[in-house]
């Protein structure tokens, strides 16, 4: 059945006639990426037409030309599915692409240890941190499991998110990471779900002791490189490999021995890189061509402009300085000054417990000072460059052709999308070309 969105506010398509990548000014050209009196027509859960709206009444609901409600409702005529906005806006589905979707335990007690003082690195080596949530995620059934990850998934819907890269990372032995990745693949095949780009992070960090027994760093990178490398390609779910490429956790020497065996057997790179200190990996993904390099808050500026030059996305996650109370900042607007392609995500974990993308986009705007357009291109247009829909179509923009992921505001101006924090902004999200209404 067809689909027909009418009754649009604002319409921020962010279709500026090209594809791909969008930095400097571009991502804040009102002219070029928001229209009015707008209308969408969706066909099997892919935009087929956008166009001004009179003309898709005029062509498929001619009954309607004159008795359009100036209220949000979904109705049927003549076979088509009718979305009337209301007179609100609309915008793409979001894309956060850095996540660590599946893990279980509670980590709330951190706050406390660095309010002490206590950095990352002192309370991980304590037994806190990753490792403490790798123990406790390997002790919690599959079915616990899978329902923190619906759950999970529900509360990035209903916060506008329509697809997210999700990440392994928690289970750091072979059998733990290959039932992550599979969880996150039953999760991504049911449509009622956001779609999930899959990464396996075996290398988040090495493993805690299990019955007085621990792994060296080197044994472990062995085992990651020859038997879990092997068994997630033979699975088949995970597209992508990332590293925690940070000093503490895996060198620059290390971290380059697994991407490099990751890629050759056939995975998309992606980084955390220079989280907390510069720890060169800004060069490092440079070097490799790397599909996003994540974190980069300490990076300095020449790595930036070479990842700028390998066409290497730098991934900016507000939500982890936010949480750990630092007063250090993603330099968006820097970025944006010198033409550098720049992502925003969420970085979903036990330390960041945030689903919500305008919470995020909210730090970059009314704290970091950033364009609102140019952070609602970082959280859609630009996401989709890392972030693979799982139907292989092109998504992140209302434009022909492209997945039918939209986001209903709940109000006429687009802007709104990224000035509520504690709720979402949204009456409805359009996913794939069906309607959930959020109450």
């Amino acid at each position: 059945m067809r689909h027909l969105v009418i009754g649009i506010g604002d319409l921020a398509h962010l279709d500026d006639g090209t594809s791909g990548l969008i930095n400097g000014n571009q991502m804040s050209d009102e002219n070029k990426l928001i229209s009015k009196n707008m209308g969408i027509l969706i066909n099997d859960g892919i935009i087929e037409k956008v166009q001004p709206q009179e003309e898709l009444i005029d062509e498929y609901i001619p009954s309607m030309s004159k008795n359009l409600q100036k209220n949000f409702e979904i109705l049927e005529i003549n076979n088509i599915k009718i979305t009337n906005a209301g007179g609100n806006a609309v915008i793409p589905g979001l894309i956060d692409s850095h996540t660590h979707l599946i893990w279980s335990g509670d980590r709330s007690n951190e706050v406390s240890l660095r309010m002490k003082g206590m950095s990352y690195r002192e309370i991980s080596e304590m037994g806190g941190g990753i490792k403490h949530t790798v123990t406790e995620t390997r002790k919690s059934n599959e079915d616990l499991l899978i329902d923190l990850g619906a759950r999970r998934l529900k509360e990035a819907l209903r916060n506008g998110t329509t697809a997210m890269e999700a990440k392994s990372g928690y289970g750091l032995n072979t059998e733990s990471e290959l039932r992550l990745t599979s969880i996150m693949n039953d999760l991504s095949i049911d449509k009622n779900n956001p779609s999930i780009d899959i990464t396996w992070m075996g290398a988040h960090d090495i493993p805690p002791k299990i019955d007085n027994k621990k792994i060296s760093k080197s044994e472990y990178i062995e085992e990651l490189i020859n038997i879990q490398l092997p068994e997630i390609i033979e699975q088949g779910y995970a597209r992508n490999c990332d590293v925690f490429c940070e000093p503490g956790w895996f060198s620059i020497e290390e971290t380059e021995r697994i991407i490099d065996a990751s890629s050759k057997a056939g995975l998309s790179i992606r980084l955390h890189i220079d989280e907390f200190s510069n720890g060169n990996g800004a060069e490092l993904a440079a070097k490799k061509n790397v599909e996003t390099a994540d974190h980069a808050l300490y990076s300095t500026d020449e790595g930036r402009e070479k990842m700028a030059k390998s066409n290497v996305i730098q991934g900016f996650l507000p939500g982890a300085p936010y949480t750990m109370g630092l007063d250090k900042w993603p330099p968006i607007n820097q970025c944006i000054e010198n033409e550098q392609p720049w992502t925003i995500s969420t970085d979903f974990n036990p330390n960041c417990r945030i689903l919500s993308l305008p919470s995020i986009a909210s730090i970059c705007v009314q704290r970091l000072g950033v364009n609102p357009l140019a952070t609602l291109c970082a959280a859609t247009r630009n996401a989709a460059s890392s972030v693979v829909h799982r139907t292989e179509k092109p998504h992140g923009m209302i434009k022909e052709g492209y997945v039918a992921n939209i986001n209903i505001l709940n109000g006429e101006k687009w802007q709104g999308w990224c000035l509520q924090q504690g709720s979402s902004p949204f009456k409805a999200t359009i996913l794939e070309g069906n309607t959930v209404i959020h109450n």
